[in-house]
């Protein structure tokens, strides 16, 4: 075979093999510019999720910071319990010192001028109880008013997260 004919032989090959190589090029110029567009697209979500991640734990301070104060007025209404439960024993102290009172006032009808001063002093107390009695429960209905403002707005809190997520 003379090297003419190999040549000829050879030409078409290469010829096939540098279609091929051009082909396998192109593919490759696609490649990158999809590889570079998948970084494009990947630094965009990144920097999103970057947003929500700030986003959540603003969130997420917020949330804390409600139930802490959920927390502390929920400590604040067992003082105020407590105080209420001790106005009650000191109420019913007083009413056991009234019968007191009136069964003193059936026994001795000798000092019964001496009783009436007694009874209308003791009158006053009373009504000075009812008073604090009544300033008592203006504050608890004020305290009823302001748990229900804070459920309801909680409630808005926890409706309007839940939208957002």
């Amino acid at each position: 075979m003379k090297s003419e004919d190999r040549l000829n032989q050879i030409e078409p090959l290469i010829a096939k093999m540098l279609i091929k190589l051009d082909q396998t090029a192109a593919k490759v110029d696609r490649v990158s510019e999809d590889v570079a567009e998948l970084r494009v697209s990947m630094k965009r979500n990144s920097e999103t999720l970057d947003k929500h991640t700030d986003i959540l734990f603003k969130q997420t301070d917020a949330i804390s910071f409600l139930l802490e104060n959920q927390l502390s007025t929920n400590k604040k209404i067992d003082n105020l319990e407590i105080r209420i439960d001790r106005v009650e024993e000191r109420l019913d102290r007083v009413d056991v010192r009234l019968d007191r009172v009136e069964v003193r006032l059936d026994s001795i009808e000798v000092r019964l001028e001496k009783v009436e001063d007694k009874l209308e002093k003791v009158e006053d107390r009373l009504e000075k109880v009812e008073d604090r009695l009544d300033k008592i429960e203006v504050k608890i209905d004020k305290i009823d008013n302001r748990l229900d403002k804070i459920e309801i707005t909680t409630d808005a809190i926890l409706t309007f997260l839940k939208n957002k997520n």
